[in-house]
């Protein structure tokens, strides 16, 4: 069957609008249903529709009418791109069709990118990281400090802290933000991040503030110094500096913190506070300087600082001088 035969079958001439062809095949419709009924109560039926043929005529119609409005809107969107309308067409219907695949495929390649991009910056710090000489010590902020300039970079701070150890090479410092006073939602917050760094910072050395100091105390993660300033430290402490406190496994109140925020050195720190207790880590928590946590102790007590020449420049570490050398060379 052919276009033709098809409007002719349907009883419209050729090129009848959609409309038209609607309305017609309702009355063939009604017209198959009447003649059924009348078959049904014995009545002979002269020329009777084939209701098959009038249906295949109306699809083959509908469809060359669809086809024709299909053709109409395309004319419509992309016949501004005159010779290329085609290839318009195909990409619009492309993105139309496959427009979520595109979007996982691109947050995919993205999430890829990503990954390599991580990876190498990882692979690059350690590789840096392996050039810098080994850390020395390692301490943490727990309290109410700021630093100098308000920020969060804490490298002035340790190269000040530095200074004070001419025959150190490196230092590595954490701070950890904790308000004066708690209520917020966000005070919440950063009390549950600092309890997180405890746990992750294994650090030599804590300066807390005093608010902060009885709790670190009795989790039993300062070293007790009673010892210590029995000896060593004797020299250089008076009682009013001493901070003691008790822990589950022992309740005998015992010397775990120094008061060193009147001390010399420490007033010299790119550092704002209002107190500070300084501990180390407890020895039975596996610290990696403990000497060297003992040292800084005596030396921001006493105030004296050893005059070391400086490294001669065929000594240095600096990772990116050894980086460039080859470059100049």
């Amino acid at each position: 069957m052919d276009l033709k035969q098809a409007y002719t079958i349907l009883g419209l001439p050729e090129g009848a609008d959609k409309k038209a062809v609607e309305d017609r095949y309702t009355i063939l419709m009604r017209q198959s249903r009447t003649q059924q009924r009348r078959e049904e109560a014995g009545e002979t039926v002269v020329d009777k529709l084939d209701i098959q043929v009038v249906n295949q005529a109306y699809k083959l119609v509908l469809a060359h009418e669809n086809q024709k409005d299909v053709e109409a809107f395309n004319a419509d969107k992309y016949g501004k791109y005159k010779g290329m309308a085609g290839s318009a067409e195909k990409a619009d219907h492309f993105f139309h069709y496959y427009k979520w695949h595109l979007i996982v495929g691109l947050v995919v390649i993205i999430g890829i990118i990503y990954g390599i991009n991580s990876y190498l910056d990882r692979q690059e710090e350690k590789r840096l990281e392996a050039l810098r000489p080994p850390i020395d010590l390692t301490f943490m902020l727990y309290g109410n400090y700021f630093l100098e300039d308000g920020g969060q970079d804490i490298v002035p701070l340790e190269e000040a802290m530095l200074a004070n150890f001419p025959e150190w090479k490196r230092v590595r410092g954490v701070l950890t933000y904790l308000p004066g006073e708690q209520g917020s939602a966000q005070d919440a917050a950063l009390v549950q991040k600092a309890y997180i760094m405890l746990m992750t910072e294994k650090s030599d050395v804590y300066i807390i503030d005093e608010n902060s100091f009885p709790m670190l105390a009795a989790q039993g993660l300062l070293e007790p110094l009673d010892a210590e300033v029995e000896g060593r430290l004797a020299p250089y402490v008076t009682e009013d500096m001493l901070r003691t406190g008790v822990t589950e496994d022992n309740p005998e109140p015992q010397v775990y913190g120094i008061a060193l925020g009147e001390t010399e050195l420490m007033q010299d720190l790119p550092l704002y506070y209002n107190d500070m207790v300084v501990g180390v880590r407890n020895r039975q928590l596996e610290p990696e300087n403990p000497e060297h946590a003992m040292l800084f102790l005596e030396r921001f007590l006493s105030g004296e600082v050893p005059d070391i020449p400086p490294a001669s420049a065929e000594e240095s570490t600096d990772p990116e001088a050894e980086t460039e050398a080859p470059a100049q060379q």
